[in-house]
């Protein structure tokens, strides 16, 4: 493809994918910072932690790669370095002997509970507080196009 065949970002295009991307930045930074430090756990981290909270028989790796949207090698790494922290334990699976579900320890449920209140509080201070009824839903509403379109867009296809 050569430059003339590109189709340029106009201004306002170009503002709003920078500063999508600056807020993108800005939040995960802002999120890794506090829960490394309160924590010791990653925003990825916490998140993992936290779809574990919600299912009492565990997940397979596939399962949480679906949910949160990463590769499954990217999560049995993180899955990984949170068991040899004593957050999470695999366990056979009863439907399938051959497979393991992740589950939260009693320490990961406990560093989880301690560690929700401050995180949604952050969470409520850095972006819910700011908007108006209608601005949440006008960011849940294109959250959820975007996701959805770029569930569908495969990187190698540009």
């Amino acid at each position: 493809m050569s430059n003339d065949d590109i189709e340029w970002l106009k201004p306002d295009e170009l503002t709003a994918w920078v500063g999508l991307i600056k807020l993108s930045s800005r939040i995960v930074t802002l999120t890794d910072g506090a829960l490394r430090q309160t924590a010791g756990i990653t925003g990825r981290d916490y998140e993992l932690l936290h779809h574990l909270s919600t299912v009492p028989s565990g997940w397979r790796i596939n399962e949480l790669a679906g949910v949160i949207d990463d590769s499954s090698s990217c999560i049995t790494h993180r899955i990984n370095r949170l068991r040899e922290a004593g957050l999470v334990d695999k366990r056979v699976d009863p439907a399938d002997l051959r497979a393991r579900r992740v589950h939260l320890t009693s320490a990961g449920r406990r560093l989880l509970e301690r560690t929700a209140p401050t995180h949604v509080a952050r969470v409520r201070r850095w972006v819910i507080d700011p908007l108006n009824r209608n601005d949440l839903a006008q960011l849940i509403r294109l959250a959820n196009k975007l996701n959805m379109h770029l569930a569908k867009t495969e990187p190698a296809n540009g």
